[in-house]
């Protein structure tokens, strides 16, 4: 799928969205806003400053695919049961939360991963920088996403850059 980030890539749960803005309004401040999230495996938040063009691949209980990767980054995303993972644009995500994280008051299609099974995934991401060959992708980034389900998770998710 490609996507327009506007400078940053969430994936998060669906269900997580609804309960932490179902009472409580978001917050704007950027990265600090988004630290609980993080911190409790709600979402995953990619910056994309080189480039807002990216197409996103997934491959669910599935290794990443063998590919020259320029980085690779793992993070980590609890999903629960009847939950889906949103693919959003940092813009697209705000709005979400000031509507409460309901995705049926959007005018528009949420893009979403439905039908994982509840469980804590390790999120394995590789990145293929394809600026040079723009023309031939029409995006700045090529990301693949596997998503495996572990048992637990070992750190706290952070936002990285795509590029750095």
């Amino acid at each position: 799928m490609k996507i327009f980030t506007e400078g940053v890539l969430i994936l998060a749960s669906a269900q997580a969205l609804r309960t932490e803005y179902h009472n409580k309004k978001f917050n704007y401040d950027f990265p600090e806003g988004l630290n609980d999230l993080l911190s409790d495996h709600r979402i995953i938040a990619l910056t994309t400053n080189n480039g807002n063009n990216i197409l996103v691949e997934f491959y669910i209980d599935q290794e990443l695919p063998k590919s020259e990767y320029s980085k690779q980054i793992k993070q980590f995303i609890r999903i629960q049961e009847f939950d889906e993972l949103l693919v959003l644009s940092h813009a697209d995500f705000t709005m979400l939360c000031n509507k409460e994280g309901k995705t049926e008051l959007f005018s528009w299609p949420i893009k979403k991963i439905q039908n994982l099974k509840s469980s804590i995934y390790i999120v394995s991401i590789g990145i293929e920088d394809t600026t040079n060959n723009y023309e031939k992708y029409g995006v700045y980034f090529k990301i693949s996403i596997a998503l495996n389900p572990v048992a637990q998770s070992d750190c706290m998710n952070n936002i990285l850059d795509v590029a750095d």
